[in-house]
């Protein structure tokens, strides 16, 4: 046993010994044992289908598609659809090679034996390398290639290692548009630290920072994306998406609170040993203002939405950070923190987290029986996907045939499974069309000539908003440009009939109220719509836990007759407003609508706003509210 426990203890003389090691933790944990998974129905597939399917249509990224995905975004769900093999042969490959990378070389310098049984379990324990995971390594192997570069020795390795960070990072800008800001501010911050640190000379920074740009620019026109565009639209999406999607079940609050309490820990730690130690390079300060704001990302990324695809990537991807700061950081006291963090992580999941949402299965002997298997499937060609989930009417498919269509809110399944002739509206899905400016681009395109011929359309059934209200510029456009054909008890198909109507604003009337108190909104004579916003802003304390935790939820009781619907909203959308005629709950009551035949029967008598249950203080007590007031003609 001494023997053993002397063995373990002695530095690590063979290099190949670390790449053995990393190739071993990769092979085991790397998830993909086939190479296309095919896709299903549902919310999350027909996104991932749409992506695919773009790669088949003529457009821009910002301005034709919106997504909080951009054009490499395919790549990471790996649908047999418009993906030749190879691609994703040298996609996945290169994925592949960076992570073995990482691990070979993210070890503290005279690394010993025990440090290969440490990692190797954190890293088995952090693995779940699917979807969004994917896109955060791609991420974080872009910015450890930076660091690589930053404390490397030699010019040759330096530069190679920048121009790595920067195709890496480039990779997955343009495969996860949201992450555009984290990844170029880092960039840029790691080429200032090394021109300060002498580590590039001041005008091979500029010449960096020229050529970076100058590739980025003509990366973006070889994947047909406007820069600025879809720069811009992934701001509008993040803070929509944060404010219309974040949700929190009442189990998860002693959780949450034990997580919070942790990384409020780590903050505080790595401050206090910055403050009380010798003065560091700006290299040290760098990595760990870097490590804070990763775990700060994390952190927020899992509580956003608290659901179960989401909230453990703070435990378990933490296990990254904890490796780059052991291996990287000049502090012993750093480096014995973050190692010691990586088991109290764990034993957070295990006491916390598991009981909620179970434990992820490793899967490693089924990973070791199938994996050897997986290249032969990459020289078999694209594969076609086996039709899946619910299929449309006969008398939908015979109406649209080889027209154009498209489909809302968002089962793009459907196309896919029939073979339609899609023809997407520019912010792809509903719920992401959450301002006037990225619904105003569906309800141009909706009376273009651009427009599909047809519309599948549905109303989403969910407790957590009120469907109604997306896409109120949408539903404007199909009120004018279109007509229903046909339909059946779950969804509606509309056909194009270009000014079909029209709608003449005759009347706007402003009005300020009070949080809390019921705002009467009055019956509407026959020929007439009324659209209304309700701008609502946070408070001091509410902008605090938007920015630290997630957005202060706003509750809304609509009141029609006998009938009271408490249900859940988003400020993002009352202040682009909806149309608020009718309590509309059901497709039957918005086929009334779209139709002109809506009655009395349902008519929205008033609304009134309250505070979430989870946070009072939220929101200031005044909403400004518009209605105006149109005609149909």
């Amino acid at each position: 046993m001494n023997s053993i426990l002397s063995y373990l203890r002695e530095p690590i003389q063979k290099t190949w010994h670390f790449w053995l090691y990393a190739f071993g933790i990769v092979y085991l944990t790397f998830p993909y044992l086939r190479l296309f998974e095919e896709p299903g129905f549902g919310l999350d597939p027909s996104w991932q289908i749409a992506l695919n399917l773009l790669r088949g249509k003529q457009g821009i990224w910002g301005s034709d598609f919106v997504f909080t995905y951009g054009p490499l975004g395919s790549y990471i769900y790996r649908l047999p659809i418009l993906v030749p093999a190879w691609k994703q042969l040298l996609y996945d490959g290169f994925f592949f090679l960076n992570l073995i990378y990482f691990h070979a070389t993210c070890f503290p310098k005279q690394a010993k034996y025990y440090h290969l049984i440490v990692f190797f379990c954190f890293n088995l324990f952090s693995f779940e390398m699917i979807g969004e995971t994917t896109a955060f390594l791609w991420m974080f192997l872009g910015m450890y290639h930076g660091f690589v570069a930053l404390y490397a020795e030699s010019t040759c390795k330096r530069v190679a290692s920048l121009a790595l960070s920067f195709l890496l990072l480039g990779i997955i800008f343009f495969s996860k548009a949201n992450y555009g800001i984290i990844v170029w501010a880092f960039l840029a911050g790691l080429i200032v630290v090394m021109v300060i640190q002498k580590r590039l000379s001041w005008w091979l920074g500029v010449l960096f920072v020229g050529l970076f740009v100058v590739a980025l620019m003509a990366w973006a026109q070889y994947l047909d994306t406007n820069l600025f565009l879809y720069f811009k639209t992934s701001l509008h999406i993040i803070a929509n998406y944060n404010a219309g999607m974040s949700v929190f079940p009442d189990a998860f609050e002693k959780m949450t609170a034990a997580t919070y309490g942790v990384f409020l820990l780590q903050v505080v730690f790595t401050l206090y040993l910055v403050m009380y130690a010798p003065k560091q390079a700006w290299s040290e300060y760098f990595l760990l203002a870097t490590g804070l704001g990763i775990s700060f990302v994390l952190l927020k990324y899992s509580f956003v939405r608290a659901d179960s695809g989401h909230f453990t990537a703070y435990v378990k991807l933490m296990t990254y950070v904890g490796l780059l700061i052991v291996a990287h950081s000049t502090l012993l006291a750093m480096r014995r923190i973050y190692l010691l963090l990586m088991p109290v992580l764990f034993a957070l999941y295990v006491y916390l987290y598991v009981p909620l949402v179970g434990f992820t299965a490793l899967g490693l002997w089924h990973g070791i029986k199938y994996r050897p298997y997986i290249l032969a499937n990459y020289f078999q060609g694209k594969r076609e996907p086996a039709p899946a989930g619910q299929r449309l009417p006969e008398t939908f498919l015979k109406r649209i045939a080889k027209h154009s269509v498209d489909v809302i809110p968002y089962e793009v399944s459907w196309v896919n499974t029939h073979k339609l002739n899609y023809a997407p509206r520019p912010t792809l899905q509903s719920y992401l069309a959450g301002d006037r400016y990225l619904d105003s681009l569906n309800e141009v395109y909706f009376a273009s000539k651009k427009a599909p011929d047809f519309v599948i359309y549905g109303l989403e059934k969910s407790s957590l908003k009120y469907p109604w209200s997306e896409e109120s510029f949408t539903q404007k456009a199909l009120l004018m440009h279109y007509e229903i054909v046909d339909s059946n008890d779950s969804m509606l198909l509309f056909a194009r009939k270009p000014q079909h109507r029209k709608l003449r604003l005759v009347f706007t009337r402003y009005a300020r109220h009070s949080l809390g108190k019921e705002i009467k909104l009055g019956v509407l004579q026959a020929g007439y719509l009324r659209e209304s916003t309700f701008e609502t802003a946070y408070s001091s304390q509410g902008n605090l836990v938007n920015l630290l935790f997630q957005p202060p939820q706003l509750m809304a009781e609509l009141k029609s007759g006998n009938v009271r619907e408490r249900i859940r909203v988003a400020p993002n959308l009352l202040k682009k407003g909806f149309w608020s005629n009718n309590l509309i709950l059901n497709l039957a009551q918005a086929k009334k609508f779209y139709s002109g035949t809506s009655d009395s029967s349902n008519t929205l008598e008033s609304i009134k706003f309250s505070e979430g249950q989870f946070f009072h203080g939220g929101f200031k007590p005044v909403i400004l509210v518009t209605h105006r007031y149109y005609r149909i003609e």
